[in-house]
Parts: structure tokens; sequence; C-alpha cells
């Protein structure tokens, strides 16, 4: 008798500090943050079933005490399919795993710049999203953020960005144009995979590491310019077929006869879906042959074409001047 009366009494203080942890307040339901250093307490946005336009508070009052909004939580709105429109306080440092997953009527979100990170899958499967601006304050979008963002056309990334994540972008098939600025440091593989429908891409100023398969499916891309030195490894794996030719505008500062191919120059490692290909080994003489269904690839130094590769010929043509 005494065991069971132990284990309701277990079982009420449970349900007491649960239910003092957690309140709802205009169909928002926070949860405190135990632990917080700060002197006003914090809580997270637990869950919401509210639809349409929706800005969530920088401060909720319960019970005569007021709390700041510092996090929306894992999977906070997840398949609330009434959302359209939801703006995040400048309170709010981080937005959690799936927040928004799944909001097929979300069009527009308002991140603020104290917001440092975005979860996996945050706004994955929202396919109606259009208008999202990712402030200077965020370091990493992690994997899936935007995955399968149907009708995003646009995204600016921020050069506070370092880090890409696997399937960020993938699916974001309304995207025709991304530039990578020189902050990020990685994209890993699958980033932007199967966005069909990009046509240009350009990577800032940076050494940067690009996984393999990054771009992968993105079959409609013409033109990739580098505005510096990076290291790669088959990031042009998906690019294209012979029918759709790519053009790599590349810097000044990149290997020439005089600094040849090494281990350490950005044209190390894989160049295609198919067997290793390195034009800059055409200015040794050497020549690797490449697959039959790689992309016609076209290399621009600065104002002067260096190297046209022709699928059907299987050899690189030089052409020193464009005069």
């Amino acid at each position: 008798m005494k065991k069971i009366l132990a284990s309701v009494l277990i079982a009420f203080m449970v349900s007491t500090m649960a239910s003092a942890n957690e309140f709802t307040v205009d169909d928002i339901t926070y949860t405190l943050i135990i632990g917080s250093d700060e002197d006003v307490p914090t809580v997270l946005v637990a869950s919401s079933s509210r639809s349409g336009a929706v800005e969530i508070p920088a401060t909720v009052t319960w019970e005569d005490v007021t709390y700041k909004v510092e996090v929306i939580g894992n999977w906070a709105f997840r398949d609330n399919t009434g959302l359209t429109s939801v703006i995040i306080p400048g309170s709010v440092m981080s937005i959690g795993a799936g927040a928004f997953y799944g909001c097929t009527r979300l069009t527009s979100v308002t991140i603020p710049n104290s917001v440092t990170s975005i979860g996996n899958m945050t706004f994955c499967d929202c396919v109606n999203l259009t208008d999202v601006t990712i402030p200077d304050s965020v370091k990493t979008i992690s994997d899936g953020a935007f995955s399968g963002c149907l009708k995003l056309t646009d995204v600016t990334i921020p050069g506070s960005v370092t880090t890409i994540g696997y399937t960020a972008f993938q699916g974001c098939t309304g995207l025709t144009s991304i530039f990578i600025p020189e902050g990020v440091a990685s994209i890993d593989e699958d980033a932007f995979r199967d966005c069909t429908n990009l046509n240009s891409i350009t990577f800032g100023n940076a050494m940067m590491s690009i996984s393999t398969r990054a771009f992968s499916n993105c079959t409609n891309v013409t033109s990739v310019t580098f505005l510096g030195v990076m290291t790669f490894n088959n990031i042009f794996q998906g690019f294209g077929t012979a029918e759709s030719p790519v053009t790599l505008h590349i810097p000044s500062l990149w290997p020439t006869k005089d600094r040849p191919v090494n281990s350490t120059t950005p044209w190390h490692g894989g160049y295609f879906n198919c067997e290793y290909v390195d034009p800059v080994k055409e200015y040794l003489g050497t020549m690797v042959e490449p697959c039959a269904n790689c992309p016609a690839v076209e290399v621009i130094k600065g104002d002067k074409k260096v190297i046209l590769y022709n699928p059907d010929k299987v050899e690189f043509i030089k052409v020193t001047n464009e005069e």
C-alpha cells in the first residue's frame, strides 16, 4: 500500500512540475527553459495551432510573471497547414529542428539578426515559401533546412554563414542562381541536389571545400564563376550533358603554365562524374581521356579563353587570345 501511495505521489509531483513549466497563451504553448542564467526567465515556443499570419511575441506574461521568448522549439509548428506567414522576434536566438516542417501554406518568414542557427529540416517541405531572408548572424544552415521549398526563387546567403549542410536546399526547383559568399568554408553533400532550374553559380573569394554531389542533378547549370581559389572534389557531378555546355570563369590567380598542377592547387581532384580530367594538365601537354557523357566545358580566365573541351572530339583546344 505504501508503495502504491508513493508511486501516486511521484506521478502527481511530475505532473505538477510539467504543468508548472508549461503554459498556453493565445494558442501558443510555451515551455520554461530550465537553468537559464538570465535575470528574466526564458521560454521556448513548444507548439502552436494558430493559423494565418502569426507574430511571435518577444515576451509573454503568465500568472503575473513575464517571460522572454528565446527559442523556437523543435517541431513547434510542424504540419501547421493553416500558417501563412510568421514574424520571429529579436529575442529569439535559435530555431529548432523541423520547427516549420510541412507548413505547406507558409509563404514568408522574417528571421531576426539575433538568430545564430537554423536547425535541421527547419523549413523542409514548405512548398509555398517564396520569401525568406537569412540574417547576418546565422553561421550554419543545417541539414535539410530548406529542402523541398519548391517556390523559393531567391536566397541571400550572408557572409556570416560558414557551413551549408547536407541537402540544405535540395529540390529547390525555383532557384535559378545562387551566390556563395566567401565566408562559407564548406558545402556538404547534396546541398543543392535536384535544383534542376539552377542556371548560374558564383563562389566567393575564399578557400572553400565543396563536397561530392553538392550540386548533383543540377542539369541546367550553364555558368559557374570562381572569384577565388578553392578545393573541391567532383563538384560538377551531374552538371548537364554535352547538349548543355557549362562555362567556368576563373580568376588570374588560378594555376597557369608557370604554376603547374600539383596536390595543393584548386584543380586537384576529380573534375567530372567520370574519369579524372584536369584542364590545367593541358598546359603541361598531358591529356586524360574523359568519358563521352561529360558536359561541354569552356574555361575562361579573365578576358582570355584558356581551354575549350569538346566532348565529341574528346580533346582540348587551347585558345590563347580572345581578340
